[in-house]
């Protein structure tokens, strides 16, 4: 299923030397963009026509697949994230593989595929449920059901086939008026001016894995801000110290669910 989701973001990469051009009067060139849009730029100009036709055909079989599961089963049930969320300077790409994915030049086509797949893999990592719904166009909802003992949200991922949201929203609903929803809210505007500070002193002093229990109460506040912060040893092994930050995953997924969604429909006509 990655495949299929790294080489289509690979063959949507060139528009970017599009627009470079359009707005820069000049060639796409490596400082422009983030390091993982560059290697993907670089990839994409060696597929084929044949390559990114096979992803789709992949995906659209898989679609067929999860509608069929969700015939017999209306609803699935995931993690919205495997971890808390990382420190805002977590970074996922490992460092060994920042040099390859700034030169690819003598790196063949299957070679560049592989290296885009390993660099995304510590990211997957810590999210590998939502793709399922952004490759397949059927809708999820995720709900705040969970916070960790350092404060940190986790949330439940509800799954169902295509047009059936309004599932989705009675699911929501049924949370909601339980009260089984246990949202962060902020007490202050601001936030505290020692807060690097009072992080760093925390970080050394929490040392034990999360946990992750339910809040016994409606709503959490964020009294204290620090408390809410995690460690890079609480997350998987992932070279986290390289040069590249966690908003180029961020910036693909946005850029990769406009084009999903636009290949998603016009796969669905080519099929009625």
């Amino acid at each position: 299923m990655m495949h299929y989701y790294y080489t289509i973001a690979a063959s949507a990469a060139p528009s970017i030397n599009f627009m470079a051009q359009q707005s820069l009067k000049r060639p796409l060139q490596k400082d422009d963009v983030e390091l993982l849009s560059w290697a993907l730029y670089q990839t994409g100009k060696d597929l084929s026509k044949d390559d990114v036709d096979k992803a789709w055909e992949g995906i659209a079989k898989l679609t067929k697949q999860l509608n069929q599961f969700y015939q017999k089963y209306p609803i699935f049930l995931t993690p919205t994230t495997a971890y808390p969320a990382p420190p805002a300077d977590y970074h996922h790409i490992p460092q060994e593989l920042v040099a390859q994915l700034s030169d690819m030049s003598q790196l063949s086509k299957h070679e560049k595929l592989d290296l885009i797949y390993r660099q995304w893999l510590p990211a997957w990592t810590l999210t590998p449920f939502t793709q399922l719904a952004n490759l397949t166009g059927t809708p999820s909802l995720s709900l705040p059901t969970y916070v960790t003992t350092s404060g940190l949200p986790l949330g439940l991922l509800v799954n169902s086939s295509a047009h059936n949201d309004g599932l989705l929203l009675q699911m929501g609903e049924l949370f909601e008026k339980a009260n089984r929803f246990h949202i962060l809210t902020a007490v202050h505007k601001a936030l505290p001016t020692n807060l690097s500070q009072e992080t760093q002193t925390r970080t050394k002093k929490t040392k034990n894995q999360q946990e992750i229990s339910p809040v016994s109460y409606h709503t959490k506040s964020w009294t204290r801000y620090a408390s809410f912060q995690t460690s890079h040893n609480k997350l998987p092994q992932t070279s986290e110290d390289n040069s590249q930050g966690i908003s180029v995953a961020a910036y693909v997924s946005l850029f990769l669910g406009t084009l999903f969604l636009a290949g998603s429909a016009s796969k669905q006509k080519e099929t009625h």
